[in-house]
């Protein structure tokens, strides 16, 4: 049997596991075989329904059915721990995308929210934001009706690396609750602007133009950094250095802007064992295609991290977010930029974990071992 195994939650591909035991194995053969049949005899006819139909003959070969998407995987993982399954559970902020993605080409991002290598830099980075990338002067538009709460050129002190940048207020038409405090808005923060398109105290509609992708400020390309905070502009190193601001929240307000705008979940992840570095006892390696650059939670038994509210993170200094070893775990990104298909995180563990679990915004995503029942 292997000593590592991979789940795919492509729906094109309906649900497949590798490395499980021989059955699972042939059964994938089988779907592969059949999905390629289904679209050769489609042709450019209906691709669509060539789908459709592959992922009906993966039901009829393992026994599943529609709406039953755990259950293939876990027949074929019962008696392997090593396997990964999949998993849903209620996300902690449900995503609300009411507005719309402030870029005319929203799949090209270059460093989405959350851990990552930064290449620019040359080392690890906790990015609050993502990065589109596209031609300098490409407009960036208001994601929906709002007012300018300011207009900051490049060098100012409130961004002092962040170029020119522009921020939004939006009034949230459902309130809902955030580190038990109650969010009304959200703040749009657009930086490295090439010009401004719109003045403080403007009114903006979704889709008007506040501004022209650039490189101003401490950046080494063309692209948007965007941000969205919730209540407040001020960041959590900020409120800890002026605790009477009237900023003040108590919580870091930056969340991953698909919250909001959103973004693609097509769910084809992957969670597989790998072999540790000396002085762990144990790692594994977590894979996303570019239409799923939402990872939110890693949960074990001996530790949770949530990057969206910050859960088991030190957000109080900018040094301590960058510190991707939390004592139970460590997380190691790949570079992932404009050109990569794939992101991928290592993580590695000094004690091996009952169970590692990886879920996305929506809750979405895979488990490996036994999670003790609740």
């Amino acid at each position: 049997m292997a000593t590592s195994s991979v789940a795919c939650l492509a729906a094109a591909c309906a649900l497949l596991v590798t490395g499980c035991d021989a059955s699972s194995a042939e059964s994938d053969a089988a779907i592969d075989a059949r999905a390629d049949t289904r679209v050769e005899e489609a042709g450019a006819g209906d691709p669509d329904a060539a789908i459709d139909a592959a992922r009906d003959d993966a039901h009829a070969l393992d026994g599943s059915r529609p709406g039953d998407a755990s259950a293939p995987i876990d027949a074929a993982c019962a008696a392997d721990t090593s396997c990964a399954v999949v998993v849903r559970a209620t996300p902690s902020i449900a995503p609300m995308p009411i507005f719309a993605p402030p870029v005319p080409r929203p799949e090209s991002i270059s460093s989405t929210f959350g851990p990552r290598w930064k290449t620019s830099a040359d080392r690890y980075d906790f990015h609050p934001g993502i990065d589109w990338f596209d031609a300098e002067g490409t407009p960036v538009t208001a994601i929906g009706d709002g007012t300018v709460a300011g207009v900051y050129p490049d060098g100012s002190t409130q961004y002092p690396n962040g170029g020119n940048v522009v921020a939004v207020r939006h009034v949230l038409p459902a309130p809902f609750v955030f580190h038990g405090q109650t969010v009304d808005r959200v703040f749009a923060v657009y930086m490295h602007l090439a010009s401004f398109a719109v003045g403080e105290g403007d009114s903006v509609t979704r889709g008007q133009t506040v501004g022209a992708m650039g490189r101003t400020g401490d950046t080494t390309f063309v692209h948007l950094h965007f941000e969205i905070r919730v209540q407040t502009l001020c960041s959590l190193p900020y409120q800890t250095a002026n605790p009477e601001a009237s900023c003040v929240t108590g919580f870091d307000p930056h969340v991953h802007p698909f919250l909001f705008v959103g973004g693609r979940d097509d769910d084809t992840i992957t969670l597989e064992e790998i072999a540790p570095t000396p002085g762990d006892a144990w790692a594994a390696r977590y894979r996303a295609t570019r239409g799923d650059l939402d990872l939110d939670v890693i949960e074990t038994d001996r530790g949770t991290i949530g990057f969206v509210e910050r859960r088991g993170l030190d957000a109080t200094s900018l040094d301590r977010l960058d510190d991707f070893r939390y004592g139970w775990v460590t997380l190691v990104p790949a570079p992932f930029g404009s050109r990569d298909d794939v992101l991928e995180v290592e993580l590695h563990f000094p004690v091996r974990p009952a169970f590692l679990e990886v879920r996305d915004l929506d809750g979405s995503g895979l488990r490996l071992g036994e999670r003790p029942a609740r």
